[in-house]
C-alpha cells in the first residue's frame, strides 16, 4: 500500500489562451509523494506506451447527438486512425478521417459534422503537450482547429448544448512531480475556463451527461459483492443527476441519453472456472431489456445523446479483435429493434 499525505500549495495549472478560448489558472492540489511521483511517472510512461501498442482493446468507438454516424478510433503502433460510419441509411457508408498521430481521445460534437480531439505533441527542448481542438467532416482536409492546449493530459471532450466543452485532465506536472488527481474543467467561449465539481483519484472514462449535470460509474471488484462507486458533479446552474436506481451490484458502466429517458447498464461477472462474462441490459419506461446478440466481452458502451440509439465494442475474450456494433431501440421503449455489426 502507497501512502500519499496531500498539502495545499500555492501551484497553477495554465492554460494557453487560443481562438476565442481565454483560460486562466487554477490553484491545485500538491502532494508531497517522495518517491511516489516517480511511480506516478512510470505509470503515465506506461500507460502512453499501451496507446503505441496495435493491442486488439485499443478501440474506442462513439456516436453523434442524433445517432446517426459513429466514429470508431483506433491507437497503433503507426499513429492513431479515426473512421467516421454512416449508420442511419440501408447502405453503410464509411471514410477515413485524418487525425494528428498522437490523438488521445475523440468524440462528436454537437453536429454529426464537427468532432472534438484531444492530442499530444512531442518536443524536443520542452514538455509534452496536449491540445484540445475540433475539426468538420466537411472540410475535405480535415483542418485541425486548437481551442486550448496544457502540459497535462487532456481527454474525453464531450459539448453541451451552449457550445461550451467539458474536458477532463489528468496527471498535472509541476517542476517537483506529477499530482494524481483526476478534474473536471469546463471550457467556454470567451471565458475563463472553471473547475466543474471536487478532485478524486478515479482513472474512470468519459462524462455521462444527464439533464444539468454529469457522473461517473467506478465499478468495485473486490469484495465481490462491494457494488460500484457513483460520481456525480452539477453543471453550473445545474444539478447531480440520481442514476443510483439503475446500478447493480455488478455494473461497470451507465451510458444514457441526456433527458435520461433510456439507458444501457453493462455487467460482468467471472465464472468459476476464470472466464469473463458481460451482460448489457437496456433500461426505458421502467422496464428493463436484455440485448441479445452479443459477444460475452463488453469494452465500450456509448448510448447517444438525444435518441435511444448506442454504439459498442465488444469481443469474444479480451485477446480477441474488437467488433463495433451499432444498437437501435424502439422509441419509449427497451425493445431492440436493430443489431448492425459495422466493422471489424
Amino acid at each position: 500500500m502507497i501512502l500519499v499525505t496531500c498539502v495545499l500549495r500555492g501551484r497553477s495549472l495554465a492554460f494557453k489562451k487560443a481562438n476565442n478560448y481565454s483560460l486562466g489558472n487554477q490553484t491545485m492540489r500538491k502532494c508531497k509523494t517522495g518517491s511516489f511521483a516517480s511511480r506516478i511517472l512510470l505509470l503515465l510512461v506506461s500507460v502512453l506506451a499501451a496507446c503505441d501498442k496495435d493491442l486488439p482493446s485499443n478501440v474506442d468507438a462513439k456516436i453523434s447527438h442524433d445517432g446517426s454516424r459513429i466514429a470508431v478510433i483506433r491507437h497503433k503502433s503507426s499513429g492513431t486512425e479515426m473512421t467516421v460510419i454512416d449508420v442511419d441509411s440501408p447502405q453503410i457508408h464509411s471514410s477515413r478521417v485524418v487525425v494528428p498521430a498522437l490523438t488521445r481521445s475523440a468524440n462528436f460534437g454537437n453536429s454529426k459534422d464537427d468532432v472534438l480531439i484531444t492530442y499530444g505533441e512531442r518536443h524536443k527542448d520542452t514538455p509534452y503537450t496536449m491540445h484540445l481542438a475540433g475539426l468538420s467532416l466537411k472540410d475535405p482536409r480535415h483542418t485541425v482547429t486548437e481551442y486550448a492546449s496544457s502540459d497535462v493530459y487532456l481527454a474525453f471532450p464531450e459539448q453541451l448544448d451552449d457550445g461550451s466543452i467539458l474536458v477532463m485532465s489528468g496527471l498535472y506536472r509541476t517542476k517537483d512531480g506529477y499530482i494524481p488527481e483526476k478534474i473536471w474543467w469546463l471550457v467556454r467561449p470567451g471565458e475563463q475556463v472553471r473547475i466543474v465539481g471536487d478532485p478524486w483519484l478515479g482513472l474512470g472514462g468519459p462524462p455521462r451527461i444527464v439533464g444539468a449535470g454529469f457522473y461517473e460509474v467506478e465499478p468495485v471488484y473486490r469484495p465481490p459483492d462491494a457494488g460500484p462507486k457513483l460520481h456525480g458533479w452539477a453543471l453550473p446552474s445545474g444539478a447531480v443527476p440520481d442514476v443510483s436506481r439503475f446500478l447493480t451490484k455488478d455494473t461497470n458502466d451507465l451510458s444514457c441519453t441526456r433527458n435520461g429517458s433510456f439507458c444501457l447498464r453493462s455487467q460482468f461477472f467471472i465464472s468459476s472456472n476464470g472466464e469473463y462474462h458481460g451482460k448489457l441490459t437496456a433500461l426505458a419506461n421502467g422496464k428493463e431489456c436484455p440485448v441479445p446478440g452479443l459477444p460475452p466481452r463488453i469494452d465500450r458502451v456509448n448510448v447517444a445523446a438525444n435518441v435511444p440509439v448506442a454504439v459498442v465494442v465488444v469481443a469474444d475474450d479480451a485477446y480477441r479483435p474488437r467488433t463495433v456494433n451499432v444498437l437501435q431501440f424502439a422509441s419509449n421503449s427497451c425493445q431492440l429493434t436493430r443489431n448492425i455489426r459495422v466493422e471489424d
